[in-house]
């Protein structure tokens, strides 16, 4: 009788085991896949490319319909954006997937993004247009979202390592510049900057903003790209680190004749 409750015990733990042991591993081995984008991006990538490059997204919230001027303004200074850093970067530069900013509509009204947590909401509301990960292998993202900008609340307006997201101010200083109309007024600097989206495009091309500047060390200097220099562009300056990062980037390349 001992031996015999032995063998049914063991039975009983194999057929659990078989029963459940494929499926939680499953469910483990799918955590830890989407959970790790370099793998994600090897297995499922969100479209085959042959070479990193830049991403340029124009989202509209669902109340918001879309401005086609700003869309023709995007595509005018991430062209002009390339060619300053080619002419900084001995003709190297970023490519775009297309020159053509990406639409995507967002599932929510303005207000949604405007407000904080503005830049989680639309990372995750971006993901039915495009999987935007960050930092990525293949993908740098550059993406504007039209909508208002609320100095207190707002995140958007902002960079990182891999991204960059701008409001509509940032848009509209780009319709201007278009349309060869000076800056606009920006209510949170009391200034008239022409536009901070060659700095956001550096952002998303791994550069953060120079050593000393935020502790406002006399080492900061002026006309910085990454500081003050967005102000006065196109005369903003590099620094030799910065070069040099940009350089060793896996986003810039000699651009194609």
């Amino acid at each position: 009788m001992h031996r015999r409750r032995q063998t049914r015990r063991g039975r009983f733990q194999w057929r659990t085991l078989r029963n459940w042991g494929i499926p939680i591993a499953l469910v483990v081995g799918l955590f830890w896949f989407t959970n790790n984008e370099e793998w994600m991006e090897r297995i499922i990538p969100s479209e085959p490319t042959p070479d990193p490059t830049v991403r340029v997204i124009y989202a509209t919230p669902s109340d918001v319909n879309p401005t086609w001027a700003y869309m023709e303004a995007i595509e005018a200074t991430i062209s002009e954006v390339q060619q300053w850093f080619s002419g900084r970067l001995d003709g190297q530069t970023f490519e775009t997937l297309s020159p053509v900013p990406q639409h995507c509509t967002l599932t929510q009204p303005a207000s949604y993004y405007a407000r904080e947590g503005g830049w989680d909401r639309t990372i995750a509301d971006l993901q039915h247009c495009a999987s935007v990960l960050y930092p990525s292998r293949f993908y740098a993202w550059v993406i504007f979202v039209d909508t208002p900008f609320d100095c207190e609340a707002s995140e958007l307006g902002a960079g990182w390592d891999g991204v960059t997201i701008m409001h509509r101010e940032d848009l509209e200083r780009m319709r201007l510049r278009a349309e060869e109309h000076s800056g606009i007024y920006d209510s949170c600097t009391n200034t008239y900057p022409v536009e901070g989206i060659p700095g956001g495009v550096a952002h998303a091309l791994g550069l953060p903003h120079p050593p000393g500047c935020e502790e406002g060390l006399d080492t900061c200097e002026d006309g910085l790209l990454m500081w003050d220099g967005y102000s006065i562009f196109p005369d903003s300056r590099l620094t030799e680190t910065e070069v040099a990062a940009l350089k060793a980037s896996r986003f810039i390349s000699p651009r194609d004749p």
